[in-house]
């Protein structure tokens, strides 16, 4: 059995056990051997399976064979990548539309006023 873990590069240092099967920009899915008992099959619920993948006790994203993990992991990094772009272009479109913010005005001199900004010591 083979499981799948995606995460950043950075951290590929604690998974020494683990080979990058698939790369996207500082994201790589990471491909190793796993067991029966680190499964979903394993655990007699939902719940469990999940509290243990939490506790990394057991793997999310296990597969039969290392042909099947790598179209899921290519799959994930592709539609994370697709997020992360969708993330990136509506903070682009928000910032352009971000309307300026009022400003009280009541400490600046009026334009008939004259300022010296120029003061001598």
């Amino acid at each position: 059995m083979k499981r799948v873990v995606v995460l950043p590069l950075s951290e590929a240092a604690q998974f020494p056990d683990l080979e990058v099967i698939a790369r996207d920009r500082n994201l790589a899915a990471f491909v190793g051997n796993t067991a029966p008992g680190r499964t979903r099959k394993a655990y007699d619920s939902d719940e469990s399976f999940l509290e243990a993948v939490a506790l990394g006790f057991a793997d999310l994203y296990t597969f039969n064979t290392l042909d099947e993990a790598a179209t899921f992991a290519k799959r994930k990094l592709e539609d994370l990548a697709r997020t992360t772009q969708e993330i990136e272009d509506a903070l682009a479109t928000r910032g352009m539309q971000k309307p300026q913010p009022k400003r009280d005005k009541g400490d600046l001199p009026t334009p008939s006023q004259p300022t010296n900004l120029c003061r001598a010591k």
